[in-house]
């Protein structure tokens, strides 16, 4: 698979290389490597060290914003149930500003 998008320091993805032993695992990316190679850290802890090749965005923009509009919907709900309306209110604008941005895409 060609990665033809930038990978980022920060971002989430999917070990996708099936000859290396952490394949199929969801890995966050740590650092940019001089020679082009990405540091990921799994989710037990350990780093590794991979091509751009071994590895592919886990989610799609689209699913990225899916899953932080249901975040943001469970925290709503969070907060009536804590009786927090300021937090409500908060949590509603940024509910607000991400159905904004969903339309404009």
């Amino acid at each position: 698979m060609k990665v033809c998008y930038p990978l980022r320091v920060g971002k989430i993805v999917k070990v996708i290389n099936e000859e290396l032993p952490i394949c199929g695992e969801i890995c966050e990316i740590k650092d940019k490597q001089k020679n082009g190679q990405f540091l990921i850290k799994s989710a037990d802890g350990l780093t590794f060290s991979v091509n751009k090749s071994d590895v592919a965005p886990w989610l799609t923009s689209k699913q990225e914003m899916a899953l932080y509009e249901a975040q943001l919907f469970q925290l709503q709900l969070l907060a009536v149930e804590i009786n927090d309306h300021h937090w409500f209110d908060e949590i509603g604008k940024m509910l607000s500003e991400l159905k904004v941005k969903q339309n404009n895409y």
